[in-house]
């Protein structure tokens, strides 16, 4: 499956670039629903000093890459809460988000074998790809600083004794 990409973790100096590929699918799909204030809130949250900050602080941050040229990327705060995922336009509908996913799921669980979902804030253009990748709503349509999300989780299948999940989601 991952054939023609491959997932590791940022580098420090990859800040730019990491922020560049966000802001480029960011304005494209999410920026056209969003107030000003929104915007310039998210923009604020992905400044290449502020990535550089939230990877120094424990934040985890995996990149997708085809070739040499980064196509998508996810941030995991507290190593259970999916704050970014984002992949380049041309790659999308490929599976790379769900592989992103999927590795920042498997980090999450290295660092605590019990933790029980993934959660995100979603906007709401991008929910029905969560729902897809196995989220859940858990409450309504919100705003904060004019970032406009659903609050959505992914439970996670206990680990068998072996280490390995128990059981797969449905396709």
């Amino acid at each position: 499956m991952h054939d023609f990409w491959t997932i590791r973790p940022m580098e420090p100096g990859e800040e730019e670039m990491v922020s560049a590929l966000v802001r480029r699918v960011f304005d494209r799909f999410v920026a056209p629903e969003y107030e000003p204030e929104g915007v310039e809130s998210f923009y604020r949250y992905i400044e290449p000093q502020r990535l550089r900050e939230r990877a120094a602080q424990g934040y985890d941050i995996l990149l997708a890459f085809v070739d040499k040229a980064p196509v998508g990327m996810v941030e995991l705060r507290e190593g259970r809460h999916i704050s970014l995922l984002f992949v380049d336009a041309m790659f999308q509908g490929r599976g790379i988000a769900r592989a992103l996913l999927e590795e920042a799921i498997a980090l999450a669980r290295r660092r605590d074998p019990n933790v029980a979902k993934i959660t995100v804030n979603a906007s709401p253009n991008s929910a029905f790809i969560y729902e897809r990748l196995g989220f859940r709503a858990t409450g309504p349509r919100q705003a904060q600083e004019g970032i406009v999300f659903i609050p959505m989780e992914k439970p996670l299948e206990p680990l068998s004794a072996e280490g390995d999940v128990s059981g797969e989601d449905a396709p």
